[in-house]
Parts: structure tokens; C-alpha cells; sequence
């Protein structure tokens, strides 16, 4: 269920005019061995998949918005895909959308950050290319397009319209895949992982 997320921003922001849209910080980074991100964040929607991958979004105090997501330390797969395949895969983030400033209502207040923030999640079949070179599948609300070089999986990801990059691992019998996505009103970080059929 999506909730309405609500921040005050002080006045030694990096924000220099609120009018500006908002400064969003992203990447991909390893997780610790439990899942987290070593950043201190509030109203923080986070997931993990031990040895797979995990994923955060938040606010930071004086920065806005901030999203990580990443394979985990232990991630492994077995083996190379030759050819053609099929993964049925299960993925899951956090999304915050309607992201704005508004301009502080008293003298010398602060702006205020608003946005609505939820958690998603879907079953997506994602197919291999009879060259084992490409990997790709939707489910209407997430769309995966990556590219296969030996175990590794990289390209990008489309999640209610808004296009995020991608990276992971493929093998013969297992797809992890983590992805983030960065806009001036939308943020999202997630996950992926399948089984081959």
C-alpha cells in the first residue's frame, strides 16, 4: 500500500533553490552480508535475498532521496548459457513517485520534501535468445532487456514507464538480477532472481 512520505529540508541543503528539482543520488553498490547499505537513511524501504541481491531507497538528511541496490557478496551461478532458455523469475523493489519540494510556509523555515512511496513485486518470465547473448521478458509493469557476456548480465529495466539500468549474473540453471532507476519525480531500486525450466 503506498504511503505519502513527508521531510524537512534544512537550510544547509545542498538544495540551493527549491524551485530546482530535486538532487537524486543512485548507484549500484555491494550490500553487506545482511542486506543493508552502510547509509544512514530514513523512511527506508529495503529488501534482500541472501546470496542474490538486495536494494534500499530513503532519504538523507541535507542530500534527498537516495536509492542502492546490488548483488550480494556470496552471489554465484554455475555454468554458461549455450543457447536459448527460459527463467521464471520473481522480482521485488520499492518505488517513491511524486517526488517535490515545497517552498517553506513560515520565514526562515525549511522546504519540504513530499513523495509517495510502496513496495512492488511480480513474476516475470524472462527468455534467453538462441545465441545466449540476450535476455529478455516482461510482465506489463517490468521489462527486462539485458545483455549476456559469459556469467555476466548487464542492461536495463523499464518499471511503469520509467527506463533504470541492470546488473547481475546468469548461469545455466539461475538468473539474479538487481536494478535501479532515477528520475526528477521517481526513484526505484529491486531485484530479481529465476530458475531455469
Amino acid at each position: 500500500m503506498p504511503c505519502a512520505l513527508c521531510f524537512a529540508l534544512c537550510a544547509c541543503s545542498t538544495m540551493r533553490d527549491v524551485a530546482e528539482p530535486v538532487a537524486l543520488e543512485d548507484g549500484f553498490n555491494t550490500p553487506a552480508s545482511d542486506g543493508t547499505f552502510p547509509i544512514a537513511l530514513t523512511s527506508i524501504q529495503r529488501g534482500s535475498i541472501p546470496g542474490q541481491y538486495a536494494y534500499q531507497t530513503g532519504f538523507e538528511q541535507d542530500v534527498g532521496m537516495r536509492v542502492f541496490a546490488g548483488l550480494m557478496p556470496d552471489a554465484v551461478v554455475s555454468g554458461s548459457v549455450g543457447g536459448s532458455a527460459i527463467f521464471d523469475a520473481r522480482y521485488q523493489g520499492s518505488r517513491t513517485s511524486e517526488i517535490a519540494i515545497t517552498p517553506a510556509t513560515t520565514p526562515g523555515g525549511d522546504p519540504i520534501l513530499t513523495g509517495t512511496s510502496g513496495a512492488f513485486s511480480g513474476d516475470i518470465t524472462l527468455t534467453v535468445d538462441m545465441a545466449g547473448t540476450a535476455l529478455t521478458g516482461s510482465d506489463g509493469l517490468l521489462a527486462v532487456n539485458g545483455q549476456i557476456d559469459g556469467q555476466t548480465l548487464a542492461g536495463t529495466v523499464t518499471y511503469r514507464g520509467l527506463d533504470g539500468s541492470l546488473t547481475g549474473l546468469i548461469g545455466e540453471d539461475e538468473a539474479i538480477g538487481a536494478f535501479f532507476a532515477t528520475s526528477d519525480t521517481t526513484i526505484y531500486a529491486g531485484g530479481f532472481a529465476g530458475k531455469a525450466r
